[in-house]
């Protein structure tokens, strides 16, 4: 996300918008488009408003250079003292992993194939044992909602 350039906003695609992910900016080398949100849409609105750009240019910029982008110490920063501003517990580790752990474990009822696309993952595996965790709503569900089979199979 740190590495998102203005021209990479797909805004007037699809329902609320798209963001094309460039592959030189991820670190697999994949390029892919994921459509976003009304949330998110506004959120990148608002940033738009308060500092417009084009093309190449960050969306976020490092303090120091307009022209690149905030290093991941920077935002890392940023979202320790967003944090402490609203209250809340520092996240361990990797902060960004654990947003994203956070991301797929609640899209965990949904197909696995479009959580793996719209996150960014190209192996659903790998989005399964790194990222999506067991919580205690859905090993409840688990035990409460089993699913009535019909007939027995005798293998």
């Amino acid at each position: 996300v740190r590495r998102l350039r203005y021209g990479d906003l797909r805004l007037s695609e699809g329902e609320h918008g798209k963001i094309a992910w460039p592959a030189d900016t991820d670190k697999t080398g994949k390029a892919w488009l994921t459509p976003i949100s009304p949330d998110v849409r506004a959120r990148l609105l608002k940033i738009l408003r308060e500092r417009p750009g084009l093309g190449p240019a960050p969306l976020f910029p490092s303090p120091r250079n307009l022209s690149i982008p905030v290093t991941e110490a920077g935002i890392v920063c940023w979202l320790r003292k967003a944090q402490a501003l609203a209250g809340l517990p520092r996240l361990p580790h990797d902060a960004f992993h654990g947003l994203r752990r956070k991301w797929a474990t609640e899209r965990k009822h949904l197909p696995d194939v479009d959580v793996a696309k719209a996150g960014g993952w190209r192996s659903i595996g790998t989005m399964k044992r790194a990222y999506q965790h067991a919580d205690d709503a859905g090993v409840l569900e688990a035990v409460m909602e089993p699913r009535k089979l019909r007939e027995y199979s005798s293998s």
